[in-house]
């Protein structure tokens, strides 16, 4: 398993949708992955690992605020994927981060 360092969160990608949850079949151009990060839509996962946080720029440690089990929406643009026994990853910062599922 990857682990987060500093302000990284590390987030299980969410598999493409064929369907809506109404049944409305959604194009091939919204199923795959590669197609979604051109088109510029939105991401989403479950965070499983978070590192511990920060220094800003005055020398303040600052925690991340994002907990392991948040599910979380983040640009498609945002951090690097990778890949570790199958399973689709992406690492990204937590400031990359546009919102949390309470």
């Amino acid at each position: 398993m990857i682990e987060a360092y500093a302000d990284k969160v590390i987030v299980k990608l969410d598999k493409c949708a064929e369907q809506t949850d109404g049944g409305i079949v959604l194009p091939e151009i919204f199923q795959d992955e590669e197609n979604k990060l051109k088109q510029g839509v939105a991401r989403s996962g479950l965070v499983v690992s978070v590192g511990e946080g920060k220094l800003s720029d005055k020398g303040v440690f600052i925690e991340t605020s994002i907990e392991i089990d948040d599910r979380v929406v983040f640009p498609s643009y945002a951090g690097s994927d990778v890949t570790e026994d199958g399973i689709d990853y992406c690492i990204l910062t937590e400031d990359m981060i546009l919102a949390k599922e309470v």
